[in-house]
C-alpha cells in the first residue's frame, strides 16, 4: 500500500502498522527479532516488485548527446521560422 499510494500519510500509516505488528510478535514471544527483520525485508522487496512490475518504463530521449540535442533544437527552430 505504501508503494502504491506514495504520499506521506499512507506511508506513515502502513509502516506504523507493520512496526506495531512486528513489535507485538517479538514481545509476545512468537517470533525472534531476526524473523521479523527477514520478513520485513522480504515484504518490502515483494511489495516494491509487484507495484513497479506493470508500470511502463520511462522512454529515453532520442539523443543522449547534449550537443546533438542542442543542434537539433536550433535546426528545428530555424526550420519553423
Amino acid at each position: 500500500m505504501a508503494h502504491e499510494y506514495p504520499n506521506w500519510p499512507m506511508r506513515l500509516l502502513m509502516y506504523g502498522v507493520a512496526t506495531a505488528v512486528s513489535t507485538t510478535r517479538v514481545t509476545g514471544g512468537v517470533h525472534f527479532p531476526v524473523d521479523v527483520i527477514a520478513g520485513s525485508a522480504i515484504g518490502f522487496g515483494v511489495g516494491a516488485y509487484v507495484t513497479h512490475k506493470g508500470r511502463p518504463k520511462p522512454s529515453l530521449p532520442h539523443s543522449k548527446n547534449k550537443i546533438g540535442s542542442v543542434k537539433n533544437a536550433i535546426l528545428g527552430h530555424l526550420a519553423i521560422q
